[in-house]
């Protein structure tokens, strides 16, 4: 079941050891709250009275295109499909709301990506976007696999070989 999670601010505590866990950082409650309501959907899904998943959309460009941030699903519930319902349930809500476009940031902060392989002050950046390989499970393919393509690399945004993947997806 997916609930609007501005209406229902008790689940703050679980977003918040989420996004901890999902992203090996601390994110307290308070973060959360400030993150949820910036948002311009905030999507929780709870099965059996547990949240184990939520996404938000942020503003980006004039109520056009809205980043994805963030996209978690609970541990011991992920590669179950879950990740993909709430995806597709948050682009439906954005359509009824005239969203255009939805991006996302895909940090490689881990090295699971073998972009921190490339050259890019002397490399094609079509053959980089062409020779992409995921090494160790990074959630680009998910977002592939979900409609959205690779439209842009940020080379060492989170360190020297730590790039960030940049994704898109048209709604309509």
């Amino acid at each position: 079941m997916f609930i609007n999670i501005k209406e229902n601010m008790d689940y703050a505590q679980d977003i918040s050891m989420m996004i901890t866990d999902a992203f090996n950082g601390f994110y307290s409650v308070d973060d959360t709250i400030e993150l949820i309501n910036k948002s311009f959907i905030s999507l929780g899904y709870i099965e059996n009275n547990i949240l184990i998943g939520y996404a938000g959309l942020l503003e980006m460009y004039s109520n056009i295109t809205f980043e994805l941030h963030p996209l978690i699903v609970k541990a011991g519930y992920r590669s179950m499909g879950v990740g993909s319902k709430i995806l597709k349930e948050i682009e439906r809500e954005a359509k009824l709301k005239n969203a255009l476009n939805i991006m996302l940031g895909s940090d490689d902060e881990y090295f699971k990506t073998n972009l921190h392989q490339f050259d890019f002050n002397n490399s094609d950046i079509s053959y980089i976007f062409n020779n992409i390989k995921n090494i160790d499970n990074h959630p680009y393919e998910f977002y592939q696999k979900n409609g959205y393509k690779i439209v842009g690399i940020f080379p060492n945004a989170n360190g020297i070989g730590k790039p960030d993947i940049w994704l898109w997806k048209q709604l309509i």
